[in-house]
């Protein structure tokens, strides 16, 4: 009778552990996501929240364009908003932020911001790319 039980509860177990492997929906679930980004108001302090596996920036970025970036920004006033630069000056005088990275796809995404020669904002753009 105990062997019985025994045997019972292991193979209910087991039964258990497959349904969850088998019936996770998608191979990669829940890294990659096939839903829109819902857009969000910048908060700086969630901007500057990235650690190595999640990066909460690109909500943000449609806002931080409409509504905090301008042309004629001083770099200093870019650097106080959204914290020092993931890929500093290049000789371009742009500076980029990474906002997306996803290792399955290899997207990545970056809000990049040109600079004049005195220092002011000349443009800035969400750029993706894959690798």
């Amino acid at each position: 009778m105990k062997i019985t039980v025994t045997l019972l509860r292991f193979s209910i177990w087991i039964l258990s552990f497959t349904c969850m492997l088998g019936c996770s929906g998608q191979e990669d679930w829940p890294f990659h996501s096939e839903e829109p980004i819902r857009e969000q108001k910048f908060n700086k302090r969630i901007w500057n929240e990235i650690d190595g596996s999640y990066n909460p920036r690109d909500p943000m970025v449609k806002d931080i364009m409409e509504n905090h970036l301008y042309i004629g920004m001083k770099y200093a006033d870019v650097i106080n908003l959204l914290g020092d630069s993931t890929m500093k000056m290049d000789k371009n005088q742009t500076i980029s932020y990474e906002v997306y990275f996803d290792n399955y796809t290899e997207l990545n995404k970056c809000l990049t911001i040109q600079f004049t020669n005195d220092s002011l904002v000349k443009s800035f753009k969400k750029v993706e790319w894959t690798n």
